[in-house]
């Protein structure tokens, strides 16, 4: 037995192998209206099914296609995607949240770091490096990605200083960390970096300087800046808030208040570190609480001045 929807069609297909028989033996001339009134009837489940039999295949040449990409590191795709950057970076967005603020005289490094395990010695686990006394690091993403990078770069510090006996400027410190991610999205046998890194650090002549590196090897200068998990938010929170030449307390405030936006926790899992020219300060948990219960003060008097608006309006 054949399905009932298609006896409709296999009827018209027979109609019409008979008429273009007569019309071959016999000349008789036959409507073309007949035809396309034939086509515009076959029953629409069958169109429609051979629609969906090509949509399929064609996504399935899509998705074979588009995995070849995916394998290959140094291999664009047709809409000009490095699908394994593309992934690195979305290893970034799921890590722990990091800020950095650039003040007048400071720069504060401020990150979300995970809790503790009770048996666990928290000194081990560390978001913020020191590369050399005048430049530190902050990173979100890969923490075994992160520690390779950092090995580079403090290596890359110390032959600085063997070879011109001098510090490092920060600038070409960061060209250098740069380098070394992009290194990656072009080399077989290796994979990117799954890790963005904050740089801060102080030149010769005292001024600081923040910068910003990603997985696809790109750097940029900021004066503010959040990477990891909830960097929009914290950004746009940093952008209505941020005020130019802060000092060392308003930088600490701010920060801690920008990454609150992301941290729910507390006090208990930041970890913060004040970099001066030349200083560096990790802010150890009852100074930490202090600035964390200002802030949670303010955001509940904010919270109410807003209630008292609403009711008056």
């Amino acid at each position: 037995m054949l399905p009932r929807e298609r006896c409709p069609s296999l009827v018209l297909f027979f109609v019409c192998l008979y008429l273009l028989l007569l019309h071959c033996e016999m000349g008789i001339t036959i409507p073309s209206s007949f035809f396309s009134f034939s086509v515009l009837h076959f029953p629409p489940q069958m169109r429609g099914k051979k629609r969906r039999k090509e949509q399929q295949s064609d996504n399935a040449r899509k998705e074979r296609r588009n995995m070849s990409y995916d394998r290959a590191i140094t291999v664009f795709s047709p809409d000009g995607h490095l699908f394994q950057v593309e992934y690195a970076q979305e290893a970034v967005r799921k890590g722990l949240c990091a800020v950095g603020v650039r003040g007048k005289d400071s720069i504060i490094f401020a990150v979300e770091k995970k809790s503790v395990q009770k048996l666990q010695d928290s000194r081990t686990i560390r978001k913020i490096y020191k590369l050399d006394e005048h430049i530190y690091l902050a990173f979100a993403g890969l923490s075994a990605d992160a520690r390779v990078l950092v090995n580079h770069a403090q290596l890359e510090c110390q032959r600085f200083r063997l070879n011109y006996e001098d510090a490092v400027d920060v600038d070409l410190l960061v060209r250098y960390v740069a380098k070394v991610q992009q290194k990656s999205t072009q080399s077989s046998g290796s994979r990117p970096y799954g890790v963005s890194t904050i740089i801060g650090g102080f030149n010769e002549n005292g001024q600081p300087h923040l910068w910003k590196t990603d997985p696809s090897g790109m750097s940029s200068a900021w004066r503010a800046v959040a990477i990891g998990r909830n960097d929009k938010t914290v950004l746009e929170f940093m952008e209505k808030n941020y005020q130019e030449n802060m000092t060392r307390d308003q930088c600490v405030h701010f920060a801690i208040k920008a990454l609150l936006e992301a941290v729910e926790s507390g006090s208990k899992n930041i970890e913060l570190v004040v970099l001066e020219n030349k200083k560096a300060l990790y802010m150890g948990d009852d100074e930490l609480r202090k600035f964390v219960v200002e802030v949670e003060k303010e955001r509940e008097e904010e919270a109410a001045r807003k209630r008292r608006l609403a009711e008056e309006e």
